[in-house]
């Protein structure tokens, strides 16, 4: 009994490997569908989603923008029109987004995903496909202030040198850099990423937080309020718009020189000052660098 239990093994085993080459080798000459395991329904054959494309670059009194999806990169662009607009482009085996802007507010958003797609992790048709990206084009004007900006994904990055003015800003990505400069944000930022690099230029008043695992954090231009920055691995840099009288500081890492205005100082360094103004820099392997203006 035990040697016909290992035969049929052995034959599955076989007409499971054959299965695998034959769907690789159907992917790679353009098949229309994948093998899904499915949480609730085990593994089955789906359709591959055909790319998804949304435009509308029409949109006005916008207040709000609220993205949160699994795979897809955001880049912000200054609109030509005056007016905000939206281009989402999916190429990847992924859940169609849903789109609404009803109510001064752009909301992006999947639902959960009870599936994974084996042969898209392990094919290079998906390797080398084209990214899943979201283009947002706002207006550049002084008088275009959001109430809140936030972007959620799971693997993308954040690029835009486009004028961002909003009271709240909300971006999380687990793999990818967050790059911002021009930024505006009067009441609370919260950047997080857990690979990839944290650059951001602006001014940042009330709670500010820069959270990232491996990579390095840079931050210039007006700080005011409560200024948060912690990395594991990298690099953390402050070039502040004030004189470091305007500061309570706290700096501490593990491996690597604090330094203020190019003067080392202890590895574990506070000043208390009687500013509201504070900045808290941690990282563990890593150098600390405060320059303020004289």
């Amino acid at each position: 009994m035990k040697k016909f239990s290992k035969i049929v093994c052995i034959i599955a085993g076989i007409m499971l490997g054959a299965g695998i080459i034959l769907a690789f080798i159907g992917f790679a000459l353009g098949a229309k569908s994948s093998v899904y395991l499915d949480f609730k329904n085990g593994i089955r054959l789906a359709p591959q989603n055909e790319p998804f494309v949304y435009e509308n670059y029409e949109l006005e009194n916008i207040s709000e923008i609220y993205i949160d999806v699994s795979n897809a990169k955001l880049d912000i662009q200054p609109s030509v029109n005056g007016k905000f607009g939206i281009c989402i482009n999916y190429n990847n085996f992924t859940e169609t987004p849903s789109v609404s802007t009803d109510n001064n507010r752009i909301n992006v958003h999947e639902t959960a995903q009870t599936k994974i797609g084996i042969f898209n992790i392990i094919s290079l048709w998906t390797i080398f496909s084209s990214e899943n990206t979201i283009t947002l084009y706002i207006p550049v004007s002084d008088s275009t202030v959001l109430t809140s900006f936030i972007f959620h994904t799971s693997n993308g990055s954040v690029q835009t040198d486009t004028p961002l003015k909003t009271e709240s800003l909300d971006i999380k990505t687990s793999n990818g850099s967050i790059n911002m400069s021009r930024l505006s944000v009067s009441k609370s930022t919260l950047l997080k990423t857990s690979n990839g690099a944290i650059i951001c230029d602006g001014a940042f008043s009330g709670i500010t937080e820069f959270k990232t695992s491996n990579g390095r954090i840079e931050v210039s231009g007006t700080i005011s309020d409560t200024f948060n920055l912690k990395t594991s691995n990298g690099s953390i840099t402050v070039n502040a718009d004030k004189p470091q009288s305007s500061y309570s500081l706290y700096a501490d890492t593990s491996n690597g020189p604090i330094k203020i205005n190019g003067d080392k100082v202890s590895d574990d360094y506070s000043r208390i000052s009687s500013s509201q103004n504070s900045i808290t820099a941690k990282t563990s392997n890593g150098s600390i660098n405060f320059n303020f203006q004289n």
